[in-house]
C-alpha cells in the first residue's frame, strides 16, 4: 500500500466475499499476490488503479489482479512465467526486477495444484488470473 500510494496508484479491491475457501497454502497464496500486486504496481504509471477481484467459478475460486499498465508485449507473452525473464517494459519509476517473480508465482500455484495466467485488457494493462480449487 504505502507503495502504490507513493506513486498516486489506487489500490482497488473489488467487493470481496466474506469468505473463500479454497485448497490452498496461506502463506503460498499470500507470496503469489504480493507479487502480483507488486509487480501492477512497479509497472502502472502514477495516477492509475490496480484492482484485486476475487470470484467462485463453478468448482473454483479465481483471483484476479488487474493494472493499466503498458501490459506485456504479444511476442513476451509466451515466456512470461520463464526462470530469469525479464520484459522489455521497465517500472516507472526505477524499481528492480530480477525476472523471478512470475517464475516463483506460477511454481507455487501449481504445487498448490492451481493455474495462473496472463491475459491483456481490453482498455489496456494487463490481468494475471489465478485459479484453485474450491475446497469442499
Amino acid at each position: 500500500r504505502p507503495h502504490a500510494q507513493s506513486k498516486n496508484i489506487d489500490l482497488a479491491p473489488e467487493q470481496l466475499p466474506d469468505e473463500a475457501l479454497a485448497e490452498a497454502n496461506f502463506d503460498a497464496l499470500e507470496r503469489v499476490l504480493g507479487n502480483l500486486l507488486s509487480n501492477a504496481v512497479k509497472y502502472s504509471p502514477a495516477g492509475t488503479r490496480v484492482e484485486l477481484a476475487v470470484q467462485k467459478r463453478n468448482d473454483a475460486w479465481v483471483c484476479e489482479v488487474r493494472d493499466e499498465g503498458p501490459g506485456i508485449p504479444i511476442d513476451e507473452q509466451a515466456t512470461l512465467f520463464n526462470k530469469l525473464q525479464k520484459g522489455s517494459n521497465t517500472p516507472t519509476s526505477g524499481e528492480h526486477s530480477s525476472g523471478l517473480g512470475l517464475h516463483s508465482a506460477r511454481k507455487l500455484v501449481e504445487s498448490m495444484n492451481g493455474s495462473i495466467a496472463y491475459e491483456p485488457r481490453s482498455t489496456g494493462g494487463s490481468i494475471f488470473r489465478i485459479s484453485l480449487r474450491a475446497a469442499a
